[in-house]
């Protein structure tokens, strides 16, 4: 169970250190758009990674928190990230 501790806490931390990155790029127009990119391939990452079925767990545990966060601080981009990940989860349990 500490598994999902440590995921929590990496999924917590990443998402701090993409808000303090989103935020200091927005100062700076150009930098902005690599921002966005970054996110997506990360996003893209998630994807390819619901494939994994070892890391199932820690997957639906991190798209759960990202669901969460989303929802409290009204970012819809991860929380509409988080929603498409734990689908395709359970698409792949149920295929």
């Amino acid at each position: 169970m500490s598994w999902i501790s440590d995921v929590a806490t990496e999924t917590v931390i990443l998402y701090v250190l993409f808000a303090v990155i989103a935020f200091v790029v927005s100062f700076f127009p150009p930098w902005n758009g690599v921002f966005n990119l970054v996110q997506i391939l990360l996003f893209w990452k998630d994807i390819g990674d619901t494939d994994d079925t070892h890391r199932f767990g820690q997957n639906l545990v991190a798209a759960l928190i990202n669901i969460a966060i989303g929802g409290l601080l009204k970012d819809t981009f991860t929380y509409g990230c988080g929603i498409v990940v734990v689908l395709l989860l359970f698409v792949k349990v149920l295929s």
